[in-house]
């Protein structure tokens, strides 16, 4: 309990604790799918899209996190946009179309 508070902190999202995910928006609904998996701690935490229906103050408020949590986390993520990511990343990896094939690295 003390870990879902202190993540749900961190998103911004403690009033919401006790909603259905029907009764909050698509941005929210994020953020508390993003706390779901930084609440168990992973090693590993796989994002598909995570700033999809956020809005500027959260996506930076996330990005914030994530930068904390570098080093500490491994995360593989997701984006039809990799600039924002650029500051976290190691490694960058741009996909071909389908049949999908890596294209280029930037370190």
């Amino acid at each position: 309990e003390e870990e879902v508070n202190r993540v749900a902190k961190l998103l911004n999202i403690k009033d919401y604790l006790n909603f259905k995910i029907n009764e909050i928006s698509g941005g929210t609904a994020r953020k508390v799918n993003i706390a779901r998996a930084l609440t168990l701690k992973p090693d590993i935490l796989l994002l598909d899209e995570p700033f999809i229906e956020l809005d500027e103050e959260s996506r930076r408020g996330i990005m914030d996190i994530f930068n904390e949590m570098k080093g500490e986390i491994t995360m593989v993520i997701t984006t039809h946009y990799p600039e924002e990511f650029y500051n976290l990343a190691n490694k960058v990896y741009f996909l071909t179309p389908k049949p999908m094939r890596i294209k280029e690295v930037k370190e």
